[in-house]
């Protein structure tokens, strides 16, 4: 299991190209690139859309994850407590009936083709998200600093890079059920 807190901010881009031109010029490391698909899970007795958090199902080929995400605090980039246990891949569908079984009901689905960057300490991904566009994330990849750092220090890292894009506060699941 895994627990940690995520710093994150997200712009939806025009160019992925530049972004990746920009990011070789500055040795960021092209980890490789993957097909997410996210399935989001409603709560039985509360609505996670008011409580600001969610359940989700990963699928990442090879590797599931289960993950809670709690509310976001109020800031320039996203901050929000974030839990993570990993289950083999054929038991993928015992685990979503396990879900159904205690109430939870399916709430979206979100495919996205995933580019990552390594910078350390910054974790880049492009992403090209189904019914929505592409966007880039940069995700600070430590727990030594305050959230006002990780702003500063995430700010920093853009201002370097020298990306323009609309800073997008939804995540990937909200635009999807907007779109609906």
């Amino acid at each position: 299991m895994e627990k940690s807190a995520e710093y994150e901010l997200k712009l939806k881009i025009d160019d992925p190209e530049e972004v990746r031109k920009k990011l070789s010029y500055l040795g960021a490391s092209f980890q490789g690139a993957i097909i997410e698909i996210d399935h989001y899970y409603q709560h039985p007795c509360r609505d996670f859309s008011e409580t600001d958090e969610a359940l989700r199902v990963r699928d990442l080929g090879g590797i599931i994850e289960l993950t809670y995400k709690g509310p976001r605090e109020k800031a320039e980039i996203k901050a929000r407590e974030e839990v993570t246990a990993r289950v083999v891949k054929e038991d993928l569908e015992k685990l979503k009936l396990i879900l159904e079984k205690l109430g939870f009901t399916p709430l979206a689905r979100v495919v996205k083709q995933r580019e990552v960057y390594l910078y350390d300490p910054y974790l880049i991904t492009i992403d090209n998200v189904e019914d929505l566009g592409t966007f880039m994330e940069i995700e600070l990849r430590t727990r030594r600093v305050s959230r006002e750092e990780a702003e500063n220090m995430i700010r920093d890292f853009l201002e370097t890079l020298g990306i323009m894009g609309e800073k997008v506060e939804k995540t990937y699941l909200e635009m999807i059920l907007e779109k609906r």
